[in-house]
This record gives C-alpha cells, sequence and structure tokens, in this order.
C-alpha cells in the first residue's frame, strides 16, 4: 500500500493524491512505527497544502535516525515544502529536537537561513545549506508564479 501511495506522490498525479493518502493512512495503521509509511503518509498530506497537519506527522517520522541515514534528500524534500509554505520555523524546531538531526545538519543550516537564526556550522555544511536554500527559494519562486504566493506569505496580485 505505501509503495503505491508513494509511487503516486512521485508521478505527481495529484488526482489521485486523495487515494495515495487513503493508502498511505492504511500503511500506518497496519505498521504504526514504521518512520517509511509516515514519512509517506505527512508528505502525501503536504502535497495536499495541509502542511500543519503533516508537520503533527513529522515527529513520528524522525522518531529514528533511519530516513535521514538513508534518505536524506527526502527529508529535504519534504522540509523545503514545509519552509516553502511559511512553516519553516515550525519544521526546523522539529527537526533540532530529532535523532536525524545529525544527518541532515545542511537542511538544518538551510532552515535557520531562511528564518533568520544564527547558525554555527562547518564550511562544507554552510556551503550545502546555500544550496538547500537555493533550493527552497526555487520552489518559492515556482509557487508565486503559479499560485501568486510566495515565502514571504506576500501575494503579488492583491494591493496593498
Amino acid at each position: 500500500m505505501n509503495a503505491i501511495a508513494w509511487v503516486i506522490y512521485d508521478a505527481g498525479l495529484k488526482v489521485g493524491f486523495a487515494y495515495a493518502e487513503r493508502l498511505a493512512g492504511e500503511a500506518v495503521e497496519m505498521v504504526p512505527d514504521s518512520p517509511h509509511y509516515q514519512h509517506t503518509y505527512a508528505t502525501i498530506i503536504a502535497a495536499q497544502g495541509r502542511y500543519k497537519e503533516a508537520l503533527t506527522i513529522a515527529p513520528n517520522f524522525l522518531k529514528s535516525a533511519e530516513l535521514g541515514e538513508q534518505y536524506p534528500n527526502d527529508l529535504i524534500s519534504f522540509f523545503s515544502s514545509v519552509a516553502v509554505a511559511g512553516f519553516a520555523k515550525e519544521g526546523l524546531d522539529i527537526l533540532k529536537q530529532s535523532l536525524c538531526a545529525p544527518f541532515v545538519e545542511p537542511l538544518i543550516v538551510a532552515l535557520q537561513m531562511v528564518v533568520g537564526e544564527e547558525y554555527n556550522a562547518p564550511q562544507e555544511v554552510v556551503e550545502v545549506a546555500k544550496d538547500v536554500v537555493k533550493e527552497i527559494e526555487s520552489q518559492d519562486k515556482k509557487n508565486e508564479n503559479t499560485m501568486g504566493k510566495s515565502l514571504s506569505g506576500t501575494n503579488p496580485y492583491v494591493e496593498r
């Protein structure tokens, strides 16, 4: 079930996201301790614009270091989308307290940069973090162009 849900999400089949959510939710019910299933479920929920709800699930998939060790790019993708949606600080707070933190240090530094928080990291981590920030900004620019929304929370189509 989880694999099918991920394929639907990964293919970008938005019309199938509700079905994918149901499949991922059933997988979580069957194996609630699976960080992979929890991550899939949260990712699909976030992809539907329900970022606050997805963030409530995030601690479940960050309880072990497994995802951070094996799939750091999936965590970068999830938390980048959360940041673009305006929840960078909330995502950062969750990540900093997780067992995955040592494996996604560039992501943590990138989110610290986005929210304007001080950071102290080796130069190579900072360089990777800058690339993550560029990816976040690129996603934000896409959202601004397609939906009129940006990371700053402003809407270019609304008079101020």
